[in-house]
């Protein structure tokens, strides 16, 4: 098990060996493109090659107990990569507190400690490959290292929108996803929650159906639910008693991008226990489509050069498109966000997106122009791929 308690220490790609307690481990950084990742800061405990691991991306100044409620809610797999912004280097105090939350969260729940690696995403301020430990002996159960740090979050909006577009959104997706060690995967975000038995009922359905069909994904619906809410649903017929009554709703309604047919037709069909089946096939006739998912570790990575909130996700489904995978519906499992987006969430997206529209308009355009070069065959059985 790789989970330190009274010692913390990286170093650097080249692989020294520490005395931990009574144990030898191997830990080391590398570099990758202009940051420095420092991998498996926790590492699971349990490790289940046939399950589904959770892929996710959290900026450090979100780092809080709520990372609790989403590894007891999935209860398989995480990989988690945490950014931290350019600015902040290798033995800034912001580093140890991070770590230090994640220990004491591993320390105090089983679910943590079973299911939880992370992975540190640093700027490449000073070199990865310096040979030196940054972080030695540091006794993180007895020094309180969040309380000397000076954590300043923008509160103005054009500090804001500067800060979350230099995000490099993808860059961790792709981090976390490389340090996955899982047949399946699943690629979210944080504050994705899902219905109950989710892993075991779609992988129990991967397991049939991808290996014999590899570039098919199988596709999952999502939903809004009202933070208002007594009880957020575990099952179908909870979310279809909160959906008739408003108080939840299809994820990002008023884009549409995550709308998918025959709803009423999947909230009627009854429920199977630990199991589930294929709705129907959709073809990728809309570029805002934007499916979620689970899919072998063979699907394409997502494009570094697309930024939040561009596009940057919608991508890898662009991309999927054009090497003809195929999305299967799939009954009764769901995700759900906690709370429903507001006016002036929505206000602020738009904004960002202004923000990042030029960078984003080349992005593409540089994509279309790879997809062309390497899917010729498939341009017309896709949409047109624009903002």
């Amino acid at each position: 098990m790789h989970i330190r308690y009274h010692n913390f220490v990286l170093v650097s790609t080249k692989i020294h060996k520490f005395d931990i307690g009574s144990k030898k481990e191997s830990l080391f950084s590398y570099t990758y493109k202009e940051y420095c990742v420092f991998p498996n800061i926790i590492q699971a405990s349990v490790f289940y090659y046939d399950r589904i691991t959770l892929v996710l991306h959290i900026s450090y100044d979100r780092l809080d107990p709520s990372l609790i409620d989403q590894v007891t809610n999935w209860d398989a797999p995480i990989s988690l990569a945490v950014v931290f912004p350019k600015n902040i280097f290798i033995m800034h105090s912001e580093i140890a507190c991070s770590a230090q939350k994640l220990l004491n969260y591993t320390k105090n729940n089983q679910k943590v400690k079973k299911h939880l690696s992370v992975h540190f995403l640093l700027g490449n301020n000073t070199g990865c490959d310096n040979s030196k430990v940054f972080y030695d002996s540091f006794d993180f159960l007895n020094k309180d290292y969040c309380s000397s740090t000076n954590r300043t979050t923008p509160t103005n909006e054009k500090s804001r929108i500067q800060r979350i577009s230099q995000y490099p959104v993808n860059v961790a997706r792709n981090v976390a996803r490389k340090n996955s060690r899982t047949k399946y995967i699943l690629i979210a975000d944080m504050d994705h929650f899902f219905s109950e038995n989710f892993e075991l009922q779609i992988r129990n359905m991967a397991s049939k159906l991808l290996e014999r069909e590899p570039k098919t994904v199988l596709v999952y619906r999502i939903f809004e639910v009202s933070s208002k809410v007594k009880r957020y649903p575990k099952t179908k017929q909870e979310l279809y008693k909160l959906y008739k009554t408003s108080e939840a709703q299809e994820f990002h309604k008023p884009y549409g991008g995550h709308s998918i047919p025959k709803l009423n037709e999947w909230f009627k069909r009854p429920e199977v226990s630990n199991e589930t089946s294929i709705q129907f096939y959709r073809k990728y006739d809309n570029y805002q489509w934007e499916p979620q998912f689970v899919s072998l570790t063979s699907i394409p990575f997502h494009d570094e050069s697309f930024f939040y909130p561009f596009r940057d996700n919608t991508v890898l489904r662009w991309e999927m498109c054009r090497m003809s995978y195929k999305f299967a519906i799939i009954n009764d499992v769901f995700m759900y966000h906690r709370g429903i987006k507001s006016k002036n969430e929505k206000s602020f997206l738009q904004k960002l997106r202004q923000t990042s529209s030029k960078q984003g308009n080349i992005a593409i355009k540089k994509f279309n122009e790879r997809m062309d070069k390497h899917f010729l065959d498939t341009k017309k059985k896709c949409p047109k791929f624009r903002a």
